[in-house]
């Protein structure tokens, strides 16, 4: 005879796992926003350790035009001297994917 119940246990674990782990890629969609769009992403959706150099960065002629760069492209122009934190951003967040064609 089968345990159903045993099963509906195994069941609903997998369940809470499963849904724990996408979880955390909700966490990430501001981040992954920003990493993705840095032209086009809302300034008030994202972190305000980013607000000031993204407003900077959405403002300048120079990044307008390379706005449509491939974004591995686009993230080597920005300048860690001008840009510190988004250009640290960035970094940690192509550390995520290194192993990723991007």
């Amino acid at each position: 005879m089968v345990d159903f119940s045993r099963i509906a246990k195994v069941l609903t674990e997998i369940k809470r796992e499963y849904d724990e782990g996408f979880s955390e890629f909700d966490a990430l969609k501001p981040k992954l926003e920003l990493f993705n769009n840095p032209m086009g992403v809302n300034i008030q959706n994202q972190s305000a350790e980013y607000q000031l150099e993204l407003c900077e960065l959405q403002s300048d002629s120079f990044f307008q035009a390379k706005k449509h760069e491939y974004i591995s492209t686009f993230w080597k122009l920005v300048s860690k001297d001008r840009f510190p934190k988004l250009r640290n951003f960035a970094l940690k967040l192509y550390s995520m994917f290194g192993s990723t064609y991007m």
